[in-house]
């Protein structure tokens, strides 16, 4: 899948070292296909994002999206995003966003580098079911961590019936494949 690949490619971004260029040619290495590309002056960024029309479409599983970017700064990785969402219904019908990842790093130095990422976990109403899970890493943490934390499991996109559960959706780092 397309962004499994995209996803492995940032897991490897070295926020404040990795160069545009370099990024560039590691994704036409990687055969990456479908990605946007923005750029103002100073600023730019690769993302990409899917979502599973073909399952939502006939009600096999709910509207999943997930977005994955790189944002370049002077032509240096300033900041790797990624989420996914799993969209749930209200009484109503109306959709919201039931539960969901985040995974950010950015090139921010703090004063005492971490080699660890940050978990912060939601539970509907403190307590129950967890819902949400927010990973956030500075640019010191380990390449090892960094590729844990970007493993979210993009067969929630293509699974009938979805991914019911954050567990399920990022299983690397909350420890249920």
């Amino acid at each position: 899948m397309n962004l499994g690949r995209f996803l492995t490619e940032v897991s490897t971004v070295q926020t404040g070292q990795t160069t545009l260029e370099d990024w560039r040619r590691q994704l036409q290495r990687a055969h990456v296909q479908h990605l946007v590309f923005s750029c103002d002056q100073q600023n730019c960024g690769f993302s990409l994002q899917e979502e599973n029309s073909l399952l939502r479409k006939p009600r096999r599983a709910p509207r999943s999206i997930a977005v994955a970017s790189v944002a370049f700064k002077d032509g240096i990785a300033s900041e790797t995003y990624t989420a996914m969402v799993i969209q749930g219904r209200n009484g109503k019908g109306e959709g919201y966003d039931d539960k969901g990842v985040v995974v950010r790093q950015s090139s921010d130095r703090p004063t005492s580098c971490n080699l660890h990422y940050h978990l912060s976990v939601k539970q509907r109403y403190g307590v129950g079911e967890r819902f949400w899970a927010t990973i956030v890493m500075d640019s010191c943490v380990s390449p090892k961590d960094r590729a844990k934390a970007f493993a979210i499991n993009t067969a929630c996109l293509s699974k009938i019936g979805g991914c019911g559960t954050i567990e399920t959706m990022i299983p690397q780092v909350l420890g249920h494949p």
